[in-house]
């Protein structure tokens, strides 16, 4: 029983770690000692001899994920975070009834493929084991296996960090791992990328901020949005509408209202309309 029960204890020690299970990599918690944790996890995951980063992945986003075997279920993008969801099944030759996910992929698109690395390794740091190098998946990755079966890769292409696992006991992502990936290597030999969406006001004029007086706000938008997020800051809120979206003030005086667009590739662009 001991063979057994000790990698599968540490495996749901694993994936119950912060920001491990249920995000894709982030951004190491900044404060003192920062310096020397990086330096430690750097050390232990051999960073200095990671490959050259290739290129930013373009032409591809988390709507095109397609995979021999298993079928797309749901993809779930949140702007804030330039970041999606995606949820797969695997195929069955007859299946009647909803289907169940089988395995998510986290996805990151980040400013530069060095800024990915550096949420990669800072990801890798959360965790209190170490996971193993996984030879041919993304640029560098890292993964851990029960029997053989893959059960977490964490990784990184380009501009876009990944982390996938599985959603049952049993569950092997191996398969999918390797079809993904093949899919980011292909996007990433690509040149071209889509000019990043962007956000403006559509009308002239808005008027004037008053307490607890909701403020109709039109938008035009240059390219195709996947994702949209808003903030009016503290003292108002903003619901999204299908022009736009409408403010509702707290207080008097100009308020700022930012708004996050992010296309199907999970490009960003941020803005700041003044609504006075």
């Amino acid at each position: 029983m001991r063979s057994l029960c000790t990698p599968l204890l540490w495996v749901c020690l694993l994936l119950s770690a912060p920001g491990f299970a249920q995000d894709g990599p982030d951004q190491a918690p900044a404060g003192e000692g920062a310096v020397e944790h990086r330096a430690r996890v750097a050390a232990r995951y051999e960073f200095a001899a990671w490959p050259k980063s290739g290129p930013s992945v373009t032409g591809w986003g988390p709507d095109a994920c397609e995979v021999a075997g298993w079928e797309r279920l749901r993809v779930r993008v949140d702007a804030r975070r330039a970041e999606a969801r995606v949820d797969f099944a695997l195929r069955a030759a007859e299946s009647e009834g909803p289907r169940r996910a089988g395995a998510r992929l986290t996805l990151r698109r980040h400013p530069s493929p060095a800024e990915a690395r550096e949420a990669l390794l800072a990801h890798l740091g959360l965790i209190a084991g170490v996971l193993t190098r996984e030879e041919g998946l993304g640029e560098v990755a890292f993964g851990t296996r029960v029997e053989g079966r893959l059960v977490y890769l964490a990784g990184v292409r380009g501009d876009l960090t990944y982390a996938l696992r599985p959603l049952t006991q049993s569950g092997d992502v191996g398969a999918l791992a390797a079809g993904l990936d093949a899919q980011l290597r292909a996007a990433a030999a690509t040149k071209s990328a889509p000019a990043k969406p962007r956000a403006r006001l559509a009308q002239s004029k808005v008027g004037a901020p008053q307490a607890g007086q909701p403020i109709a706000v039109r938008l035009d938008f240059e390219g195709e949005v996947r994702d949209l997020a808003l903030d009016a800051g503290e003292q108002a809120s903003a619901l999204r509408t299908e022009t736009g979206c409408v403010v509702y003030p707290e207080g008097e005086g100009p308020l700022e209202l930012r708004v996050i667009v992010c296309d199907k590739e999970l490009r960003l662009s941020r803005h700041t309309i003044k609504l006075r």
